[in-house]
């Protein structure tokens, strides 16, 4: 995984919603960016160990862990600085973790412009070209 470009992550296990959230992010980040999607948590472990992105997105229901575990996985093996936008339907730990300075919480079912506000505080926003 050798890219000049800024590494975006996407965790994702449902197909048509990693497909959705994948193509918007692409729409939304600045091209100098890239996104790199995963089903499962272990394969994002895997590639942040070999390279750092510049933000994660991250459900917390997964096939292969709980929520928990993803939460544990994103607090203390990703830096602080790093961004991090959790992306659940699971308001139990949604609201918990809304209240971390650190996570910016997307709830599936809210507008996009809310999670386009995020992703534009995170990383910047696709320049449109100019006419």
């Amino acid at each position: 995984m050798t890219t000049n470009k800024k590494l975006v992550f996407l965790l994702e296990d449902n197909v048509p919603m990693r497909e959705v959230m994948k193509d918007f992010l692409e729409l939304q980040l600045p091209e100098d960016c890239e996104v790199h999607d995963f089903a499962e948590l272990g394969a994002l472990k895997q590639a942040c160990k070999q390279i750092q992105p510049a933000l994660i997105v991250s459900d917390l229901n997964v096939l292969d862990a709980r929520p928990a575990e993803v939460i544990d996985f994103l607090q203390a093996d990703i830096p602080p600085s790093l961004p991090v936008i959790i992306s659940s339907s699971s308001y139990e730990y949604t609201r918990v973790l809304a209240f971390q300075e650190r996570f910016k919480v997307y709830t599936k079912g809210e507008p996009l412009l809310v999670l386009t506000g995020f992703v534009d505080s995170c990383i910047g926003q696709r320049m449109s070209p100019s006419t």
